[in-house]
């Protein structure tokens, strides 16, 4: 006997044969473990004979009426064990055939085992019977098979087989077993058929064949559920038009065409997502191509060539995802739906997601999960596929760099990745700086295409222009600061969006050195004019320079000039090139402040408050007819 307390069900229907309960139950007291109960679902008319099996491990139903081979099903919510054995009243058990079945349900508790099992070709009996223990199999047959009872808390059709296809309940179980990628799983036979003559095997043999080929072609409807993407409300059909066996979890949307992976995605975007932003779809479905455009500027790519399917839609762009021309963090969402298993190199493919979603940003994806598998590469394709994907396979997500939050939806497992930053700081206080400019904004960035920020720090303002797509021209010349700014655009691979200069900003001089005073905080704050920046030590730095105007000489026109420079802003902002530059967002130091901005008022129109340290204004200056907006931010 197993040295845990066991807490299993045995169910069985009697129509037939009802004289054979007595030997049924002798034979059940006879088994190797005793800690089952036994259920009895009575479809015979008569009174079974059951007084001789202790009346606290059975219960019998009488019905009035014959519901079929389904009554086994029937019984499951009467009972609470897990796992369930089901047997057939002309079997006779064999003494270990509940302790055989108990322990292959340990050993794999999210699969079906059972002895009569097959292997599916073009129709029912177009399929082969499959013997050796542990094949894996496309259906079992109910008659001596253990399965665990989620299933049956799940699917509620299960319950209520449609009218006319009672007899052949088992094919329904295997057919939503699949869909919802359990493994089936033949057995070893711990039972022997009675052939007394009353077998209704080959009077269901033509049903058999009926309702595998319905199941197959057009699916079954479920009770009444609403989708998500396009708000229907009434029945799904349970699977997809489909010439091949295919273990994928299916309720389909009659209106959108959308299947549970597609409804739990938007389920968990309309929680996450603003709209607006760069979209990405790859392999793009109907339903939820029309709900992605209207959240934001909406591209879809597909390669290679996706299997035909009714949902799916034709992509914008034919694009190997494991080596794509789009930019380096270009969108902000991408959906990425039962693909990635499809590719031999899915690696490359992981990494080429990480490379083009901007930071910040979220891809969701979902692969087809065998729950208690590990991850295996099928060496060559299988059904469309090259890789059977447990749970684990979310790992690789992981090692590419992504923040992955696995969530679960409608039965289907969506890996919500987010891309972080990876920022290098001294203290609290330069971390309490980058959140200003990349949490709070204090700059009031909207959607910059050129930005000169003059006073950089170790990236904050750099770093999240750059992210929104921005061409960045970053200055600093603390030396800490620098390396810093340079550790930090490199690790946010934003190389080729940021140029940083390691220098100073003047008005007129000219690669010159000069020195900068350094702050007390230890924060890399400096300044040319220590008089107008307090808190300044006495401790100084060379650094080399740069003219504001040579600053701006290759450079058009700029969207966004950024300053924060502690007081020596004064000394190079009457030499700006304003006609060049439509915004300026920038940190005033004390010193002529009102009449700093009523120069700028000259070019702009100015907004300012005070600044957290109660001494600098935060100043915004715009020009609308530059830029079409009244007012920055």
């Amino acid at each position: 006997m197993p040295k845990e307390k066991a807490n299993i069900e045995v169910c069985f229907a009697v129509y037939q044969r009802p004289h054979r309960v007595p030997e049924m139950l002798e034979q059940l007291k006879k088994q190797t473990i005793q800690n089952f109960k036994v259920n009895i679902w009575n479809n015979s008319g008569q009174k079974l004979e059951t007084e001789d099996f202790p009346k606290d491990r059975i219960q019998v139903i009488d019905s009035e009426t014959n519901i079929g081979s389904q009554a086994r099903f029937r019984l499951v919510p009467l009972t609470k064990g897990d796992p369930i054995i089901f047997f057939d009243d002309d079997e006779e058990l064999d003494d270990d055939f509940v302790e055989y079945h108990y322990k292959i349900y340990k050993e794999n508790p999210n699969a079906i085992q059972g002895w009569y099992s097959r292997i599916f070709y073009h129709d029912y009996w177009h399929s082969k019977r499959c013997y050796p223990a542990g094949t894996e199999v496309d259906y079992i047959g109910t008659g001596g098979m253990v399965v665990g009872r989620r299933i049956f808390d799940e699917e509620p059709i299960l319950q209520y087989i449609p009218k006319g296809y009672e007899k052949v309940e088992d094919l329904f179980l295997a057919f939503i077993a699949k869909a919802r990628r359990m493994s089936l799983i033949s057995a070893e036979q711990k039972c022997r058929i009675l052939d007394d003559g009353k077998d209704q095997y080959k009077a269901i043999a033509k049903l058999k064949n009926e309702a595998f080929s319905k199941l197959r072609r057009d699916g079954f409807s479920l009770v009444d559920e609403s989708c998500d993407v396009c708000g229907f409300r009434g029945k799904f059909n349970l699977f997809r038009p489909k010439d091949k066996w295919h273990p994928i979890n299916i309720r389909r949307c009659p209106e959108c065409l959308s299947m549970e992976r597609q409804r739990a995605v938007w389920k968990l975007l309309k929680e996450k997502e603003k709209s607006g932003g760069e979209i990405l779809h790859i392999s793009p479905e109907k339903g939820l191509q029309k709900k992605l455009k209207e959240l934001g500027n909406y591209v879809s790519i597909d390669y290679p060539p996706r299997e035909s399917d009714s949902g799916m839609v034709a992509a914008e762009m034919n694009v190997d995802l494991r080596a794509t021309q789009f930019e380096d963090n270009s969108f902000d969402i991408i959906v990425c739906n039962h693909v990635l298993d499809q590719i031999e190199e899915n690696e490359k493919a992981i990494k080429e997601l990480y490379r083009i979603l901007r930071i910040g940003g979220r891809a969701y994806v979902t692969v087809p999960i065998y729950e208690g598998e590990a991850t295996q590469f099928l060496g060559k394709l299988v059904n469309n596929h090259w890789w059977r994907c447990g749970l684990d396979y979310f790992n690789k997500l992981k090692d590419a760099g992504f923040d992955v939050k696995l969530e679960k939806e409608y039965g289907e497992y969506v890996a919500v990745c987010e891309k972080k930053w990876k920022l290098n700081f001294r203290n609290a206080v330069d971390k309490a700086i980058l959140a200003e400019e990349m949490v709070q904004n204090i700059y009031r960035v909207k959607q910059p295409a050129m930005v000169v920020d003059i006073g950089a720090h170790i990236g904050g303002t750099a770093l999240y222009c750059a992210n929104l797509g921005a061409e960045v021209h970053a200055y600093e010349p603390e030396k800490e600061n620098f390396e810093l700014l340079k550790k930090n655009v490199f690790e946010n691979g934003l190389t080729k969006k940021i140029k940083i200069y390691d220098l100073a900003v003047g008005n007129v001089f000219e690669n010159e050195d000069r020195f900068i005073s350094l702050h007390e905080s230890n924060s890399g704050c400096h300044s040319f004019n220590s008089k107008n920046a307090p808190g300044m030590t006495d401790e100084l730095q060379r650094v080399s320079t740069i003219s504001i105007q040579n600053v701006f000489k290759d450079i058009e026109y700029c969207d966004l000039l950024k300053i924060d420079c502690e007081g020596a802003e004064y000394e190079f902002l009457p030499g700006i090139p304003f006609y060049k530059v439509g915004q300026i967002s920038m940190e005033l130091h004390e010193g002529n402040q009102i009449e700093m901005i009523d120069f700028l008022r000259t070019f702009y129109e100015v907004d300012y408050h005070t600044a957290k340290d109660g001494r600098s204004l935060m100043v915004y200056c715009h020009d609308p007819k530059r830029t079409g907006d009244k007012k920055l931010g």
